[in-house]
């Protein structure tokens, strides 16, 4: 079994991305700066997936689960805010569901109270190790962590671009020249090409310190989004990757394996 096979989650929004738009109604408050909206619109949607249909989503939650044991993934990539709850001991409940999986890395979420304001909610990101918690990491830095046969860099987001920080590889505890380094990212909804020149720069600083290094990127998906990028950089080539569909309320999500 090769330690270095990943499973990349892309998770279906539910909604399009005309539909994410007409949401700036409802999720746009008065003094705003201009983008803030979309990023209380994306924990709305999410909050209503998880919250409004628990036992459909921890379905889906062990659907993913499950293909990725089936075709031997060793490390599992889940986006921002994939594993929501109302409180902590749903969270527990769900980090059960990944117990027969080496390695995963997942954004995390508790929904507050429905009144109050999604961007209060707590967000941040856990890795597990056989269903348990082995460390736990927010967007005001970036962590290492030692996977299974290499060095895992993880972070939430935009938080990624950290690693091109010269302070952060020993903030975050990954040694130098200590074997090949992955770094995960739990992201959001769709990035740009910008964002893409930023996973390209933060894995070549990655490759020049460890030779053999890759970043790959998790992120929920508009409805009607192929979601063909393969949103990974390793090597000089483009990344090969399998991608299998997952059906979801009349949707899909898609699970991508790398071996990396």
């Amino acid at each position: 079994m090769n330690p270095r096979r990943v499973a990349r989650a892309v998770m279906t929004m539910g909604v399009s991305a005309r539909e994410f738009k007409g949401l700036k109604g409802e999720y746009h408050y008065p003094g705003d700066r201009k983008p803030v909206w979309k990023w209380r619109a994306h924990r709305g949607i999410v909050a209503r997936q998880c919250l409004g249909n628990p036992k459909a989503y921890r379905a889906r939650i062990e659907t993913i689960v499950e293909e990725a044991l089936r075709r031997e993934a060793r490390c599992l990539l889940l986006p921002a805010c994939a594993l929501t709850s109302g409180n902590r001991a749903g969270l527990l409940d769900l980090f059960k569901r990944f117990k027969s999986v080496p390695f995963v890395v997942a954004g995390t979420m508790l929904v507050g109270k429905p009144e109050s304001d999604p961007l209060g909610w707590d967000e941040g990101g856990v890795v597990l190790r056989d269903g348990k918690v082995a460390a736990d990491f927010d967007s005001s830095d970036v962590i290492g962590v030692l996977g299974p046969d290499f060095q895992i860099g993880c972070a939430l987001s935009s938080t990624i671009k950290k690693f091109y920080e010269d302070g952060a590889w020993t903030r975050s505890g990954i040694g130098k020249g200590d074997g090949p380094l992955i770094i995960f990212d739990s992201g959001h909804h769709h990035y740009g090409g910008r964002y893409m020149k930023t996973l390209g720069a933060v894995w070549k600083r990655a490759e020049r310190r460890s030779p053999g290094s890759a970043v790959v990127l998790s992120y929920r998906r508009h409805a009607a989004s192929p979601g063909r990028s393969p949103w990974a950089a390793a090597g000089k080539s483009p990344v090969e990757y399998e991608r299998m569909k997952i059906p979801y309320q009349g949707s899909r999500d898609y699970l991508d394996f790398f071996n990396l």
